[in-house]
């Protein structure tokens, strides 16, 4: 396996992957915390019935490196979040929220090609919205 070190020693197994949807279509999430490692468009195409009908909070990293890796954008990402309805909001200091600058994450991606940003992500019809501060 590659990026581990050569003294790791490790295993590679095959696992099939299978859509939110069509795992779980009775599920009613009202958040969902996504960490996939880069996969996340794939992820959030597979619950799309999920997400569109219940319309969850979601929380998310960012990471072009990883992203790029499965075969994705943070551009893509991005625009399937916004196309769904959802506003997005880094996670910064002491959970501060700040809405989220697709060029600003893409000019800290060049100084620092592993830069990630934590994301909460939310409809604008959500009434959590009042209490978040959002």
């Amino acid at each position: 396996m590659t990026g581990f070190g050569a003294d790791v020693d490790c295993t590679c197994e095959h696992v099939e992957l299978v859509a939110l949807d069509e795992a779980y279509p009775d599920l009613a999430p009202s958040v969902m915390k996504i960490d996939v490692e880069g996969a996340e468009l794939r992820l959030l195409q597979g619950s799309q019935q999920t997400i569109t009908k219940h319309k969850p909070i979601l929380m998310l990293e960012l990471n072009a490196a990883t992203a790029l890796a499965a075969g994705f954008t943070v551009d893509q990402i991005v625009s399937w979040l916004e196309s769904h309805g959802y506003f997005l909001f880094e996670i910064g200091f002491g959970g501060r929220l700040v809405p989220f600058v697709l060029s600003r994450y893409e000019e800290s991606v060049q100084r620092d090609s592993g830069a990630t940003q934590n994301l909460l992500c939310i409809t604008a019809g959500d009434d959590r919205r009042t209490v978040l501060g959002v």
